[in-house]
């Protein structure tokens, strides 16, 4: 694709498929459609529907499979709509739902349903909690992300900003998302944290509108620029990590703005990322996110899936809006997702 296509098209959680939240009924054009989903070097998901470039919105992986078969070392993958796909058993791996996944020969991710999961295990020689046999061969399943100890070290991202002026994640801008949503939403004024602020832009967008803001990073370099671009604003600048913050912002915080922070942080640690909006965040206050959902298990940024965040948020939050992004600005547009959701 010479530019990013205009047309999205959606794959629920249960593998079906909708243009503009309608269902797709047309089984020669469904076929083709998931015949030529790919996977961007960026980590979106991209495809043709019918004759037109379309950006897939996945809510799990894109190819949701009901059924599986063995034929040596090749899973035989049938989806939703009865088309099948082939990948290699030694791809696969659990997440932390122990559901099964891996990639197709086109590295086009799947994910079992239920009963094909159980059909999987019905289907093996054996299995135990780090391996499983199938025709007597056993495989070993793969991490779920790979893991890089680097970034859970502050001097790594403080070096990461004097190396590249202008990493990636940073836009030089408030989060297009918060500037259209929050005006509408017409909140008294609030308290809000920033974590992961970086250079301060969604924190001093908040902080203009008259908001009372905490801009919390790890990188002492990012909350210096925070200070340069914006230290006349009435900002509480804080360099801390996240999982450290100070007894003093226990239910104590309105609105917690999530943007790179989930994406950035160690996999593992998403659960503890949660318990600590949890901590800050009054009763009835609010988590406002943008998330990157993407197809990318090394990092960072970590890829997500909307599937996984659903399941981190659906115990402690109340969901008020859930919607993917798609205004996004240059190469984030088809990975974000926006969440405005309650604390319980």
């Amino acid at each position: 694709m010479t530019h990013p296509p205009d047309l999205f098209i959606a794959i629920d959680e249960h593998g079906r498929v909708l243009k503009d939240e309608v269902r797709v009924e047309d089984q020669n054009l469904l076929q083709s459609f998931f015949n030529s989903i790919q996977v961007t070097d960026r980590g979106a998901l991209v495809a043709q529907f019918g004759e037109t470039p379309c950006f897939v919105e996945a809510f799990d992986a894109p190819w949701v499979i009901v059924d599986i078969d063995f034929s040596d070392d090749r899973m035989i993958l049938t989806n939703t709509y009865g088309f099948s796909t082939q990948g290699l058993a030694e791809d696969c791996y659990f997440d932390e739902w122990d559901r099964l996944h891996g990639t197709n020969d086109a590295k086009v991710p799947w994910v079992l349903n239920r009963t094909a999961l159980e059909k999987f295990f019905d289907l093996l020689d054996e299995y135990d909690d780090e391996s499983f046999v199938i025709a007597g061969k056993r495989y070993i399943p793969t991490a779920a992300f790979s893991h890089d100890p680097k970034v859970q070290n502050s001097d790594w991202w403080t070096n990461v900003y004097r190396e590249e002026g202008n990493p990636d994640w940073n836009l030089k801008v408030p989060h297009p998302a918060f500037v259209d949503t929050f005006p509408r939403m017409k909140q008294p004024r609030s308290r809000i944290m920033a974590l992961g602020a970086g250079e301060g832009h969604d924190a001093a967008y908040f902080a203009e509108i008259g908001h009372l803001v905490t801009a919390v990073d790890f990188s002492e370099e990012a909350i210096k620029r925070a200070k340069v671009h914006y230290g006349n604003f009435p900002i509480n600048f804080m360099q801390a990590d996240a999982f450290k913050l100070p007894k003093n912002y226990d239910k104590n915080v309105d609105i917690i703005i999530e943007h790179t922070l989930y994406c950035a942080i160690s996999p593992e640690k998403r659960s503890q990322l949660v318990q600590t909006w949890n901590r800050c965040l009054v009763h009835g206050g609010l988590l406002m996110a943008v998330f990157f959902v993407t197809e990318k298990r090394n990092g960072p940024p970590y890829g997500a899936t909307e599937w996984e965040i659903r399941e981190r948020l659906k115990k402690d939050y109340i969901l008020l809006f859930w919607g993917r992004w798609r205004q996004s600005p240059g190469r984030r547009q088809g990975k974000e997702l926006f969440v405005l959701a309650q604390k319980k």
